[in-house]
């Protein structure tokens, strides 16, 4: 079988995405199959995926593609190409656009990835949870206080459900990397239970000894490995460990990624007056060498279509404190629940992380916990052959 997978960004670095590529070109070539790959613009990794993919291509009409021509341009590609399987990620837009143009000469067969859960549905349940109906007079005077209306809301929800059934129209299969996800997209209607398969991404095998700590110090490691973005909520974790520095000394925060919301963290660590005892580490393409420095990993973040930091941090043996979402709480499977806190609540996020630092033996029985259930998971090979068995199935429908 051929296969496209078009992509909506093209990231700066290759990173877990590409993991995650390489390992279905790699296991796609050897069963006989090739992958091909689309991107808006062209990055200097192309060649580092070229190794494994049989095509690796720019497509600038993947930006805007209701208005650019792009249902155009795949059905074009697509014939000529012969592809069996068009994969389709991140942007709802992509199959909106080949919805509002049906194609008799349409050949492949759509399917489509969420990487993480839709904010409209995200923003519906939030909602409800606090009782308050988007179309009740106490949303609204929320909405109004916060800048907006009832009924603005209340249309963006509209326009997405629009969006999203009529997507799926042409949409054979459903990809979510979660439960939360899939769970969230049957319960709104976005699609049929049949047509959704949870399939969550999953880690590279590593080596033995890879794990290993450094232990050769004074002081604890605090760290988080994530993209400084509002949804990560890095000031969350500043507050928290400038209240675990009210308790301790001999510690140290640790902050691996890059991203729009860096220079608003680096400003409110030096308000903090934690600037010296934080360490913005930038962007790393391969953050094992920082896993090893951390005693314990923490991910503050609002949502997650999966959380596969907490994966990674899981891999190299660390305990984990994180925000208490479904999406995480399905990884972490197997651990210690006791540390997953309130998300914005960094107090709570503070006391998680102080009842580690003080107690090693904790520590020491979580790491344990938290390498068994990563190796359960399965690896990026295990990833990809889920998803030629999608593809053998949905080629395998009339």
């Amino acid at each position: 079988m051929k296969v496209l997978h078009v992509l909506d960004f093209s990231p700066p670095f290759y990173g877990g995405l590409g993991k995650h590529l390489d390992a279905l070109g790699s296991v796609m070539r050897d069963e006989g199959h090739e992958l091909h790959l689309a991107f808006p613009r062209e990055r200097a990794w192309f060649e580092q995926a070229a190794k494994t993919a049989a095509t690796v291509s720019a497509l600038p009409q993947i930006v805007r593609p209701v208005r650019s021509g792009f249902a155009d341009v795949i059905d074009r590609v697509g014939t000529r190409a012969e592809y069996d399987i068009v994969h389709l990620h991140f942007s709802f837009a992509l199959p909106l656009a080949l919805a509002l143009k049906p194609s008799r000469r349409r050949r492949f067969r759509v399917v489509y990835h969420w990487h993480n859960p839709p904010k409209s549905l995200l923003r519906h349940r939030e909602n409800r949870a606090h009782g308050v109906d988007a179309e009740g007079d106490r949303m609204e005077a929320a909405r109004r206080k916060a800048g907006g209306s009832a009924i603005r809301a209340w249309l963006k929800r509209s326009v997405s459900d629009l969006a999203a059934r009529s997507g799926d129209g042409i949409i054979r299969r459903h990809v979510a990397v979660s439960g939360e996800i899939r769970d969230l997209l049957v319960e709104h209607r976005w699609t049929r239970p049949r047509k959704i398969v949870c399939i969550p991404n999953r880690l590279p095998r590593m080596p033995n000894g890879a794990a290993g700590r450094i232990v050769e110090r004074r002081e604890l490691v605090v760290g988080s490995v994530a993209n400084f973005r509002e949804q990560k909520d890095h000031a969350t974790l500043l507050r928290a460990f400038a209240r675990c520095l009210q308790h301790r000394s001999d510690i140290r925060l640790l902050l691996v990624g890059d991203g729009t919301t860096r220079p608003a963290a680096l400003a409110l660590a030096r308000e903090l007056g934690i600037e010296a005892r934080v360490d913005f580490r930038g962007y790393m393409g391969v953050p094992d060498a920082a896993y090893r420095e951390m005693d314990v990993f923490v991910l503050s973040s609002h949502y997650e279509g999966q959380g596969i930091v907490v994966l990674e941090a899981m891999a190299h043996g660390l305990p984990v404190v994180a925000t208490d979402l479904p999406a995480i709480r399905e990884t972490m499977e197997g651990c210690e629940m006791e540390m997953l806190v309130p998300s914005r609540d960094p107090d709570a996020m503070s006391s998680a992380i102080l009842k580690l630092l003080e107690s090693p033996s904790l520590r020491a029985d979580m790491a344990q916990m938290a390498r068994r259930a990563a190796a359960r998971l399965g690896s990026t090979e295990d990833w990809a052959r889920s998803l030629i068995d999608l593809y053998t199935a949905v080629l395998g429908e009339r």
